[in-house]
């Protein structure tokens, strides 16, 4: 677990990215949010099972995947739909997603431990899919694959629902996974 802290306390100083670069990712302004911390709101605009979310900050908007019925939306918020993308024919249990910049995404299969890079046009159509990487060793068991990921750089990282939780790296995107310290 406090190599997972340090990990992640390495990446602070790319939190404040005005957008998605050569780092591969940022975080969005929190002033999107409000001017006070909310704990909870309640997001109607898509159903629930979400289980990730990203800010495009190309778009200015969130995307956000459920895993029950394999979509990714596409929200302003506070809690407007905007669009939906059918993924099914990509995935089987989806989980994670991040931006990439533009309309392009990375998002997790978490059975079989599979990282897809995808094109979600603004239309609703899914175009340039490829997958990055499927399948690690030793196998995932059931609903302890791929929960998330993240690029940095040229990598991918993608983290594992697991005892001990496990990091996989993505190196430039070459298709072979390996477990990751930090």
């Amino acid at each position: 677990m406090v190599r997972i802290a340090l990990f992640f306390a390495a990446l602070l100083p790319l939190v404040a990215a005005a957008d998605v670069g050569s780092e591969g990712w940022t975080v969005p302004p929190f002033a999107c949010f409000g001017t006070a911390a909310v704990n909870k709101y309640e997001m109607t605009s898509v159903p629930s099972d979400l289980s990730g979310i990203t800010w495009n900050p190309s778009t200015k908007t969130l995307f956000a995947v459920n895993n029950g019925d394999r979509m990714i939306y596409e929200i302003t918020y506070p809690n407007t739909l905007v669009q939906k993308w059918d993924v099914t024919a990509l995935t089987l249990d989806l989980e994670g997603i991040t931006a990439l910049g533009g309309r392009e995404f990375a998002f997790t299969d978490e059975n079989p431990s599979k990282i897809v890079k995808a094109t979600l046009n603004a239309d609703g159509t899914v175009t340039g899919s490829s997958t990055l990487a499927s399948g690690i060793t030793p196998a995932a068991g059931s609903n302890v694959g791929f929960e998330g990921v993240t690029k940095i750089g040229s990598d991918y990282f993608a983290v594992q629902e697991a005892t001990p939780p496990k990091i996989w790296k993505l190196t430039n995107g070459a298709g072979s996974l390996a477990v990751s310290f930090f």
